[in-house]
């Protein structure tokens, strides 16, 4: 089964529903609860990188900074879903650098 990084439409759902919660709850912590399991972590830690970058305006290369506390072997790399590039690990690192260059490029942006 092909576990590739979650796409625009899942981003920016995620974005607007912790938008949501944080206006709604300012003076609390949010917590993310994510099933178990090494992809689960991944997505999740991709769409909190992704939040941060988008929003926060976070350099990619500074998202990682804070997930230090996580082991690696916590996290499973995406796996490039295009057929002339097969089995091509993608870290989240990879991908935020992505979201970041599409964000320069003005072919993504919040709306």
């Amino acid at each position: 089964c092909d576990f590739g990084p979650p796409d625009m439409a899942l981003i920016s759902g995620f974005i607007e529903l912790l938008d949501r919660e944080l206006s709604s709850h300012p003076s609390c912590k949010i917590v993310l609860c994510v099933d178990d399991g090494r992809r689960a972590l991944t997505r999740a830690v991709f769409l909190i990188g992704a939040y941060m970058l988008l929003k926060l305006d976070t350099p990619a290369d500074e998202i990682p900074i804070r997930f230090a506390w996580l082991r690696p072997s916590s996290l499973e790399p995406f796996r490039h879903t295009s057929a002339s590039l097969p089995g091509i690990p993608l870290y989240p690192l990879d991908c935020w650098r992505a979201l970041e260059r599409a964000r320069a490029l003005g072919w993504v942006r919040l709306p």
